[in-house]
């Protein structure tokens, strides 16, 4: 047997292992992310502060079922952006939508997803990134606008576009936690020529919506839960099937999607080159809410418009 010799050899490493308060349930699948000063092995790289895994872990339910991040630091290193629509692993979130196709959550599942996006919505930085959309929404309906404006307000959970004055509102979300919101996965829902500005709806489920009947769709904190870019993309192009032809698109994400610095800014433009791919054009951009003594914002937001048949998406 090899025997170390410790004048010539470094020790063997051991390996990692998670406290007990971040080890995931036995027979769930992991999967590590290197955190920003934390995993990462370059040169003057630093350990993360104590009390904090150096390596971003998140781990989702063999079942599968709705996943958890156990730990997620502000910032953590980006993924590549060729595609335009990869997200950094810091800005997925484990979801429902990680499986969405076989995964059935259960109503405490549910429950707390309900519970999470009400302490979402309280928080300034979100409050300022509806009523920034709300005040793009005034200037940003068609030429010739009815009474209010139709919105669609995708993954809307707590209703925060409803009861907005001069604007009709159609909510909707997988788990919804305000009882004007109706319970729909977007992904599936039909949209249906012909149906105008009318909605199909039984009990508490919307059942379908009209091609063309919106003058506004709402995706805000949606696109970071879809786990690929294919899945983005696919609910980019049934936003435009909702849309009317000077209808506008809405995409707020958090500030994961890009770190500070030229690599965060060509991230951001990477993604929004794959917004636009999906036949959309970029007419404004703001950085919302601030974090660290307002050095960097903490949430992205654009108004896009149909413009050009969308591109064939690579995946």
């Amino acid at each position: 047997p090899h025997i170390w010799n410790p004048m010539r050899e470094r020790p063997p490493r051991p390996a990692p292992r998670l406290p007990a308060r971040w080890r995931p349930p036995r027979g769930s699948r992991l999967a590590w992310t290197p955190s920003c000063g934390g995993g990462s092995r370059a040169p003057g790289a630093r350990w993360a502060p104590s009390g904090q895994p150096p390596w971003s872990v998140r781990w989702w339910s063999a079942a599968p079922r709705w996943g958890q991040a156990l730990h997620r630091p502000q910032g953590s290193r980006q993924m590549p952006t060729a595609s335009g629509l990869h997200l950094p692993r810091s800005c997925r979130r484990a979801s429902l939508f990680g499986h969405w196709k076989a995964a059935i959550p259960t109503a405490d599942e549910l429950r707390a997803y309900s519970e999470a996006a009400k302490v979402v919505g309280a928080k300034a930085w979100s409050r300022e990134a509806v009523a920034w959309v709300r005040e793009e929404v005034r200037g940003a309906g068609p030429a010739a606008p009815r009474d209010a404006p139709r919105l669609l307000d995708v993954g809307s959970s707590h209703g925060a576009f409803l009861g907005a004055p001069r604007l009709e509102c159609v909510a909707l979300d997988l788990a919804p936690a305000h009882p004007e919101v109706w319970e729909a996965d977007f992904l599936r829902l039909p949209i249906v020529d012909g149906l105008g500005t009318q909605i199909r709806t039984e009990g508490r489920a919307l059942l379908a919506v009209g091609a063309c009947s919106f003058d506004v769709v709402i995706l805000s904190l949606v696109l970071s839960f879809l786990p690929t870019p294919a899945l983005r993309r696919a609910m980019l192009d049934r936003a435009r099937q909702c849309l009317s032809a000077e209808g506008s698109l809405f995409v707020v994400e958090k500030a994961a999607l890009a770190a500070p610095g030229p690599a965060g800014e060509a991230q951001r433009r990477a993604f929004q080159e794959g917004l636009e791919a999906a036949g959309f054009e970029a007419r404004r951009y703001a950085a919302l809410g601030r974090l660290a003594g307002g050095r960097r914002p903490h949430a992205h937001a654009w108004r896009l418009a149909p413009s050009v048949a969308p591109r064939p998406h690579a995946g």
